[in-house]
């Protein structure tokens, strides 16, 4: 009976000291965007993740959900133009006894545009041919254009069209009126 005792508290404290044992852990993370202004939006490439590497006892990484944590940004003093982020222990909640040793990348660089109300053309998406011996004879569009919250453009002023979805000719034999979503 000694022996199985002896056995359970070498057991036992093995345990305990493998739980103590200081880990290193790399975990990958989505970014979180939060606090846009309300009149601007983000534009061109933004990062999707960030890699973290932590440190901690082996039951503190072990307790992290890659899926529950993620790196949040915050954009409520961002203005037009590009600028850049850091990324520090600030932008995410970590357990209380994990360290943030270092995260890939460490910086954003980012877009934020004005958004603005414009008006568009809308342009029939045609597909395919029409069947032998018919030709199209004119093409109206009800209503021609449409308005819509865009980012600004960047001083070249670029005539936008939004499209419809998809009018597949050989299927038209005769005159037709069709109701299309537009799809942009």
């Amino acid at each position: 009976m000694f022996v199985s005792l002896a056995l359970a508290v070498f057991f036992w404290s093995t345990l305990i000291i493998a739980q103590g044992e200081m880990l290193e852990k790399i975990v990958t993370v989505p970014v979180e965007y939060t606090a846009s202004p309300a009149n601007l939006i983000l534009v061109g490439d933004k990062q999707k993740e960030v890699k973290l590497h932590l440190s901690g006892s082996k039951s503190d990484l072990d307790s992290i959900n890659p899926v529950e944590l993620n790196v949040k940004i915050d954009l409520s003093k961002a203005v037009p133009g590009r600028q850049i982020f850091l990324i520090s222990g600030e932008n995410l909640k970590l357990p209380k006894n994990v360290k943030l040793l270092d995260m890939v990348p460490s910086s954003m660089d980012l877009t934020l545009a004005a958004i603005v109300e414009q008006e568009v053309n809308i342009k029939p998406q045609l597909v395919g041919k029409l069947p032998a011996g018919l030709k199209i004879v004119n093409i109206e569009v009800i209503p021609q254009k449409i308005k819509v919250l865009s980012p600004k453009a960047d001083g070249k002023s670029k005539t936008v069209d939004v499209i419809t979805t998809p009018i597949y000719l050989e299927s038209i034999y005769y005159d037709t009126s069709l109701f299309c979503k537009i799809i942009a």
